[in-house]
C-alpha cells in the first residue's frame, strides 16, 4: 500500500491506481491488528462508481475475518455517525466508502470507532505498524461471518431523526428552498424527507451519478453554485444551498444569488438557537469577532481549533460544544453527535430563515463586513514549522501579533494573513482578509511572492 494515501483525517488516493480492490482487501486484513474481532462493522459507501466494487471487497474480506457485517448501501457521511449510535456503539465500527468532495477518479475510506471519534488515516497506518512488530497476520477462515443487509431498516430511521429537528414558526411565511445535490449520496434522502407544509423544497441534481454530471461534487467551486443560483431566480426563492458528494458539506447561497460565506451562517443560527458555546477555526475569527459584538451575543463563547473534521470533532466534544463551523462547508452540531451533517445544518438555516422578518440577503446585509480573498493554492510536498518561521521573521517588524496555531497566521495593519499547509491535498494555502479592500488586495501578492521564493518547500 501507498503511504501517501494515509492522509491526516481518512485514506484517500485516485481509482484505481492509488485506490483499489488490493489496497482495500490489503487494509482490511490489518484490521484484527488494531480492531476488536467482536467488532461489528457497519458499512456504507457514496455514489461514485468505483463504490461498489470497493464496497462488495470490503464486506467479503471483513466476513472472512469473522467480523459481523451491518451493510447500510449508499448513505451519507453523517448517516454513519448517526448509525454509529443508532446501533449503540461499544466495539464496533463504522466504515465509509468515499473520497467525499474530490473528483470523481479518486475514492477512498473513512473509519469511526465505538468512541464515534475519526480514525485518521495516517493514526491508522501508525496502529497498523506498531502492532504489527513481532506478530503475523490473521489468516482468514474459510467459513464466512453473517452479514445484515440493514439498507431500507437504517435509511427509514435516519430520516425519521431528522424529521425531528422541524419546528414551528411563523405559519404565515412560506419558504421557497432551492437544494442541489451534486448527484450525490444526499439525494435519495432528501427525497423522502417530509418537510412541513410551509416549506416547498426544490430539489436539484438529487439522482446520484457517480459521473457527477451537473457539476464537481465540490460545493466551494464556483462551477457548482450555477445551476442553484439560476434556479433561485427562476422560482424566486428565499435561499439556496448546494451539498457536496456525501453529504457532509454544505454551502448557502441567498436570495439574490450570492454566496453566503459561513460566519454569516453562524451568526443566523446561533442567534435562533440561542447556542451558548460554539467552536471555530482560527481562519474565520477574523470576522467572527465583529459578529460576536453584538449585544445579542454576549454570552456565547467562542473557542478555536485547528482545521480538519477530526480536529474539529475532538475540539467539540472536549468543549462541550453546541455548534461550530470550518470555512470548508462543515456544520456541527452537538445534537449530532458534535459532528458536521449538510442536511442538518439545511433544516436549521431552514428554521432561522423563517423566522426572519425581511430576507435573507437584508439579514447579512445588516451585519459587519469585511474582505476575504479567494484562497490561494501553491503546490508543494510540505510546509514545516521552518517556513512558518521563516515568513514571521519576514513580517515580524510589521506584524502586530504572530500565531502558529496553524500553519502561521499575522495580523499585518488590520489584515489577517494565515498560511498553512493542506492536510489533504500537496498544497500550502493562502488566506487573507481585512476591512480595507485595497489594502487587502495588495498584500496577498506581496505573501504569495515570498512564499514562492522559499523553493525548497516547492514540488
Amino acid at each position: 500500500m501507498l503511504s501517501t494515501i494515509f492522509k491526516l483525517y481518512d485514506i484517500r488516493g485516485k481509482y484505481p491506481s492509488q485506490i483499489n480492490e488490493v489496497v482495500i482487501f490489503d487494509l482490511i486484513h490489518k484490521f484484527p491488528m488494531v480492531f476488536s474481532k467482536k467488532a461489528r462493522v457497519i458499512i456504507g459507501h457514496d455514489a461514485r462508481h468505483s463504490s461498489p466494487s470497493l464496497y462488495k471487497t470490503a464486506i467479503k474480506t471483513l466476513q472472512e475475518l469473522q467480523y459481523t457485517v451491518i451493510e447500510v448501501g449508499m448513505i451519507t457521511t453523517p448517516m454513519l455517525m448517526f448509525l454509529a449510535d443508532h446501533f449503540k456503539f461499544k466495539k464496533d465500527i463504522g466504515i465509509m466508502i468515499t473520497a467525499s468532495h474530490n473528483p470523481k477518479d479518486q475514492n477512498g475510506i473513512k473509519i469511526i470507532d465505538e468512541h464515534l471519534q475519526v480514525v485518521g488515516g495516517r493514526d491508522l497506518l501508525g496502529r497498523i505498524t506498531h502492532s504489527f512488530l513481532g506478530r503475523e497476520e490473521i489468516t482468514p477462515r474459510i467459513k464466512k461471518a453473517p452479514s445484515r443487509n440493514k439498507i431500507a431498516e437504517t435509511r427509514r430511521a435516519y430520516i425519521r431523526f431528522l424529521e425531528k429537528f422541524f419546528k414551528g414558526g411563523n405559519k404565515k411565511r412560506k419558504l421557497y428552498v432551492v437544494v442541489d445535490c451534486s448527484n450525490g449520496s444526499a439525494g435519495p434522502i432528501l427525497q423522502k424527507v417530509k418537510f412541513p407544509s410551509y416549506v416547498q423544497v426544490i430539489l436539484l441534481n438529487q439522482k446520484p451519478d457517480g459521473n457527477f454530471p451537473a457539476h464537481a461534487p465540490n460545493p466551494l467551486l464556483q462551477s457548482s453554485v450555477t445551476d442553484v443560483k439560476k434556479a433561485i431566480k427562476k422560482h424566486k426563492a428565499d435561499f439556496g444551498a448546494v451539498l457536496d458528494g456525501d453529504g457532509d458539506r454544505i454551502v448557502f447561497v441567498d436570495n439574490t444569488g450570492k454566496r453566503v460565506r459561513p460566519e454569516y451562517i453562524w451568526r443566523l443560527v446561533v442567534g435562533h438557537e440561542k447556542y451558548k458555546k460554539t467552536v471555530v477555526t482560527e481562519l474565520n475569527g477574523f470576522l467572527i469577532k465583529r459578529l460576536a459584538e453584538n449585544h445579542q451575543l454576549k454570552n456565547v463563547r467562542v473557542f478555536p481549533s485547528r482545521v480538519g473534521r477530526k480536529s474539529f470533532l475532538e475540539k467539540m466534544k472536549a468543549r462541550n460544544a453546541d455548534f461550530g463551523f470550518e470555512n470548508s462547508g462543515h456544520y456541527y452540531f452537538k445534537d449530532f453527535f458534535y459532528s458536521d451533517c449538510g442536511i442538518l445544518t439545511l433544516i436549521k438555516v431552514l428554521q432561522a430563515v423563517r423566522t426572519l422578518p425581511y430576507t435573507l440577503s437584508d439579514f447579512i446585509g445588516f451585519l459587519p463586513h469585511t474582505v476575504r480573498l479567494p484562497e490561494y493554492n501553491i503546490p508543494a510536498r510540505h510546509a514545516t514549522s521552518a517556513l512558518y518561521h521563516t515568513l514571521a521573521d519576514m513580517m515580524e517588524h510589521k506584524a502586530e501579533k504572530i500565531s502558529f496555531f496553524e500553519g502561521v497566521s499575522m495580523y499585518i495593519g488590520g489584515i489577517f494573513v494565515n498560511v498553512r499547509a493542506s492536510n489533504t491535498e500537496s498544497e500550502i494555502r493562502i488566506n487573507v482578509e481585512g476591512e480595507d479592500v485595497k489594502k487587502t488586495k495588495t498584500l496577498l501578492p506581496r505573501i504569495v511572492k515570498l512564499v514562492k521564493e522559499m523553493g525548497k518547500w516547492r514540488e
